[in-house]
């Protein structure tokens, strides 16, 4: 993958889950919602982080992350 990609595939799971925690947090969308965006979200976000960590070090093998 390149890293351009991953870097836009994890800035915007940050931004989703921060977004989703802070309207759930207020109140502006319903627990539900805010439950069902960081369950689909927080694992991109993770796996985003992982690949952007590895592609900055230049390793073509991927490290086993146990998620």
């Amino acid at each position: 993958m390149e890293k351009w990609k991953v870097q836009t595939m994890t800035i915007a799971a940050f931004i989703v889950v921060i977004g989703a925690w802070a309207a759930g947090l207020v109140g502006l969308i319903g627990q539900g919602a805010t439950a069902a965006l960081l369950v689909v979200f927080f694992p991109v976000l993770c796996l985003g982080m992982m690949l952007w960590w590895t592609l900055g070090k230049g390793e073509d093998d991927l490290p086993f992350m146990g998620y």
